[in-house]
């Protein structure tokens, strides 16, 4: 049985992958939404003729209505943050799919769950900021929260397999948003000089030559043979370099998480002394100063 799909935020990197599954089991689109993408969801409504579209920049907004205008099956236009959450309120969609960047996804995905539509929720925004009005909203509705895409995804697939879920015990999150170990700066700069062979570092170090073997021979039925061509012989971000702090760093912290109280005691340190968008800020730091990216 054919889906019905409201994708909001169906511009970005998520939101066009997800047309791509949509393309691929024929699911039909009920509403597309953009910041002021106006080029790529024109063809995105030339494609999946959606009924509503919202645009969420008074920019956006006026580009589109004027490349709309005159068209019979034109979709009705929506602007604004209160269009975004009359789209993703609206009935019609079996799920509202929403991929918007940052908080302004929050009020969108409330709107849904007090709608009685399920929520696929790649904006973890929403979760970060008002965590406990979204949970309380989808308890009190009775509908689904399925996450999409990155860490909260990942929990979620390793969850849906009823028996080994029985005996899972911890899941250990590898650092998709980059944490910070192993080499400063100056030694990446003299390893840099001195000449960075990755492949000693496989022929050298058994835990790595076994992680990269497994890839060329292959991880559930995948093959994974560019990325570790790419690990022995480039490696340009030094990750074999790092491997040994990284796993280092990863046994340190699955001893402290033991400790409850420990645990929590750091976390509120931590939040206490975060600045404004400090993850943010350290990842361009580190791209600038480092691999000058």
């Amino acid at each position: 049985m054919s889906k019905v799909i409201t994708l909001l935020g169906s511009t970005g990197s998520i939101g066009t992958q997800s047309l791509d599954v949509c393309r691929m089991h024929g699911y039909e689109v009920f509403g597309l939404s953009a910041h002021s993408q106006t080029d790529k969801i024109l063809q995105q409504i030339e494609e999946f003729h959606p009924k509503y579209v919202c645009m969420t920049s008074e920019a956006g907004a006026e580009k589109l209505s004027a490349a709309l205008a005159g068209r019979a099956d034109a979709p009705r236009l929506l602007t604004g943050p209160e269009g975004l959450k009359a789209l993703a309120a609206m009935d019609g969609p079996d799920v509202v799919l929403n991929s918007v960047v940052g908080i302004a996804g929050l009020g969108a995905s409330l709107a849904a769950i007090e709608s009685g539509h399920d929520l696929a929720l790649a904006n973890k925004e929403s979760l970060v900021t008002g965590g406990h009005l979204v949970t309380r909203a989808v308890a009190k509705h009775g509908i689904k929260l399925l996450p999409v895409d990155s860490e909260h995804s990942a929990i979620f697939q390793c969850l849906q397999d009823k028996e080994s879920a029985k005996s899972l015990t911890k899941i250990l999150l590898t650092a998709s948003g980059g944490p910070f170990f192993g080499m400063k700066t100056e030694e990446v700069n003299t390893l840099k000089a001195r000449g960075y062979r990755p492949e000693d570092y496989y022929n050298n170090n058994p835990v790595i030559k076994s992680c990269i073997d497994r890839m060329y021979a292959g991880i559930n039925g995948c093959k994974f043979t560019e990325v570790a061509d790419s690990l022995r012989t480039l490696d340009p971000y030094m990750v074999l370099a790092d491997f040994d702090s990284y796993c280092q760093v990863q046994e340190h912290s699955s001893k402290l998480y033991t400790d409850k109280d420990t645990w929590t005691k750091m976390s509120l340190h931590n939040i206490a002394n975060a600045g404004i968008f400090s993850a943010d800020r350290a990842v361009n730091e580190y791209a600038k100063d480092i691999w000058n990216i």
